[in-house]
């Protein structure tokens, strides 16, 4: 601040409303004198003073002289004061510029800036110049600050300052040190470095954090209420077009969440509905099932009392087959029995009667023989070819007995494979049974008639011989 001209008295006002570098965290108003900003109470104010001779660059209108050296007098003020260390971003403002400290900081948390990082911005540009650092607004990082007051000294072995303005030489000295330089032309509004030649005032460049020039206090202030105004406008619009999106989404989301309840509801509804309609089939089914299950277990008890009725009465018919068949086997076993007798009876008959009458022969034989014991060789003859005779008369009817037996057997077979349900053939082989029994007698009485014969005739060769031994 130049201690003799219209700045002492902008510098006054800014702090009386508070405004500009005041409304910082901390500030220093740096001068060539000691120059009170506020008398107090209650505390008095004054600038910090540096060694430079500030009228020597010009009017501050239009400054014709080179000032690196003025300006570097007051880093080193700086420096040596020390507040920067504690802060984020360190600013260097001329008197008049119209800044708002709050925009700044907002501007910088917007587009995340790292104060840790060291880097200072461009922010402006010409048609000569694409980009470069104006002094009416300078910004640095508090790490490019440090950068600045450490190796300092070598920008001024290696750079000519007394052959540039203040901002150039900083910031070639700060690049020659590898601190970065960011352009951002948003942070100043000034007709020096704006393309589109737009008017500074009315000041309602809302992206703007700072204004130049404005040199008198009426300017100052009226550019500062319009600024103010628009920033406190396009806010409160943002703030309503939020609030507005917000209450949107809100209505969406509700909406969406009314939806979203009116599905599940509707999902829910359906399902009981669709549960009450299960359970009504359900139980109709299983009302269904129990009746189908009892009509299954009447016909189970019907089918198994059937089948009850069938093994009773196949048991029944199986007793009576069996005492039929045991009946049957028993009357076939008494018919064989019989038949058996029959035929052994048939087959020793014979036997019997051949014995009987060889033991009957033999008899007359020996009667014969002891009533006439010198009957000679002719009666002995006459009784050996009898003997003969009968042995073929009992050898014939011998085989006769054999051939009708095996014919029996054969018959007997027959009549047990035809026997069931033939019981009307019994009397038929009774009858060929008392036939072959009248065969045998039949057989057996031609013997006798032989054997009388051969008795009479032997009886009366006796009696002649008696009649002729008393004659």
């Amino acid at each position: 601040m130049r201690s003799t001209d219209g700045e002492v008295a902008l510098m006054r006002e800014q702090l009386a409303r508070g405004s500009g570098i005041y409304g910082c965290d901390e500030w220093a108003v740096l001068s060539d004198k000691k120059i009170w900003l506020s008398p107090g109470p209650p505390t008095r104010l004054d600038s910090t003073v540096i060694a430079a001779d500030l009228n020597a660059t010009g009017d501050g209108i239009s400054t014709k002289y080179k000032n690196s050296k003025q300006f570097l007098r007051a880093w080193e003020r700086i420096k040596e004061d020390g507040k920067y260390k504690g802060m984020d971003w360190v600013v260097k403002v001329d008197p008049d510029t119209v800044f708002f400290p709050q925009r700044l900081k907002h501007h910088l948390t917007t587009k995340a800036q790292d104060p840790s990082h060291a880097k200072f911005f461009a922010n402006c540009r010409t048609d000569d110049h694409p980009h470069f650092m104006f002094g009416a607004l300078e910004v640095f990082s508090a790490a490019a600050a440090e950068e600045f007051f450490k190796h300092g000294a070598r920008c001024e072995k290696e750079l000519k300052s007394e052959e540039m303005w203040e901002e150039r030489y900083v910031s070639h000295c700060l690049q020659l040190l590898k601190v970065e330089m960011d352009p951002d032309f948003d942070l100043l509004h000034d007709e020096h470095c704006d393309l589109k030649r737009r008017p500074l005032m009315p000041c309602v460049d809302n992206d703007a954090v700072a204004f130049h020039p404005l040199r008198s206090p009426s300017e100052y202030f009226t550019c500062r209420g319009q600024a103010q105004q628009s920033w406190e406008d396009s806010q409160k619009e943002k703030e309503d077009k939020k609030k507005h999106d917000d209450e949107d989404k809100d209505v969406k989301a509700h909406e969406k969440s009314a939806a979203a309840t009116h599905a599940v509801e509707k999902v829910e509804t359906e399902d009981e509905e669709d549960k009450r309609h299960e359970k009504k089939e359900g139980a109709a089914h299983k009302g269904e099932k129990l009746e189908q299950k009892e009509e299954n277990s009447e016909e189970k008890e019907e089918e198994e009392e059937k089948q009850d009725d069938s093994k009773k009465s196949d048991n029944e018919g199986k007793h009576h087959g069996d005492a039929q068949d045991r009946k049957r086997t028993k009357h076939e076993d008494e018919d064989e029995e019989e038949e058996e007798g029959k035929k052994q009876e048939e087959v020793e008959a014979p036997k019997k009667q051949v014995s009987s009458e060889k033991d009957d022969v033999e008899t007359h034989k020996d009667k014969a023989h002891s009533e006439a014991k010198g009957s000679g060789e002719e009666e002995k003859q006459r009784r050996e070819d009898d003997d003969g005779e009968t042995h073929e008369v009992e050898a014939h009817e011998k085989h006769d007995a054999h051939e009708k037996l095996h014919s029996r057997e054969k018959d007997t077979r027959d009549h047990k494979a035809h026997h069931k349900g033939d019981d009307d053939d019994e009397p038929q082989a009774s009858e060929e049974a008392a036939e072959t029994t009248r065969e045998a007698t039949a057989a057996k009485a031609p013997s006798r008639t032989s054997g009388e014969h051969h008795e009479e005739e032997h009886e009366k060769k006796e009696e002649e011989g008696e009649q002729a031994a008393k004659g």
